[in-house]
């Protein structure tokens, strides 16, 4: 009998144990593919939300791979530099625009982006090396347009309209430029295999074989998302 019960409690404690390492992996599980949706819990704002400050700002879009960012830029009219600023994984620009006040005291521009999802941006984030070329385009985007809004069109024509073969990168973003390609539009093969729903592998494979065009800097590649998109349309005959 008490052999038994031995049995039967060794069973017992055997299925309870493989039911809590089976709940312990699955919960490991939901944990993983669910941490940019627990990290950055996005709040969004309707389309047509308007924002209210009592000084000039301008609103700014700053399209990405796959989607679109919203930006403020507050202005002041001789500032002592500019504010790049990234704020944290809760909010949006409404919440974190409360104390634009204190830039414009010191005297200094604010350039604020929210993420993917967060207040009027489109798209999610999906992962960390979406969310830095995200920001790398932001700054890219701002550095070229202040740089033609304060007159020097000449010298960004002139870096912008470099050939592909002078293999030129942007010191701002990191991506090579030449006369037709923005910054913005450059990513990444993890990036574009995210946009085209394909394993990166895939894009590799097609870059080697010339189906996708791509620039090479150093050992690293990237995509102009507007050419793989013409090469796609191309090889499908449209």
């Amino acid at each position: 009998m008490a052999s038994k019960l031995l049995r039967v409690g060794v069973r017992a404690a055997t299925i309870v144990a493989v039911v809590a390492v089976v709940g312990y992996l699955g919960l490991l599980g939901a944990l993983y593919f669910a941490q940019e949706r627990l990290i950055f819990p996005a709040v969004a704002l309707p389309p047509d939300h308007r924002f209210v400050f009592d000084q000039r700002f301008d609103e700014v879009r700053v399209p990405v791979a796959g989607a679109s960012l919203s930006a403020l830029h507050f202005r002041q009219p001789q500032p002592r530099g500019l504010v790049f600023f990234l704020h944290g994984n809760v909010g949006n620009l409404e919440t974190w625009t409360t104390g634009v006040d204190f830039y414009k005291r010191i005297n200094y521009d604010l350039f604020i982006i929210d993420y993917r999802g967060y207040g009027k941006s489109s798209g999610r984030i999906e992962s960390e090396a979406q969310l830095h070329a995200d920001v790398r385009a932001a700054w890219a985007r701002h550095v070229f347009t202040e740089a033609r809004r304060r007159g020097y069109h000449e010298d960004v024509d002139a870096w912008i309209a470099q050939t592909r073969s002078s293999s030129l990168i942007c010191p701002t973003c990191g991506n090579l430029m030449d006369a037709t390609t923005a910054p913005e539009r450059l990513v990444t093969a993890a990036d574009l295999a995210t946009h085209l729903e394909v394993r990166v592998g895939m894009v590799y494979r097609m870059a080697r074989s010339g189906r996708l065009p791509s620039y090479r800097i150093g050992r690293r590649l990237r995509f102009d998302l507007v050419e793989v998109r013409d090469a796609l349309k191309a090889a499908n005959g449209r």
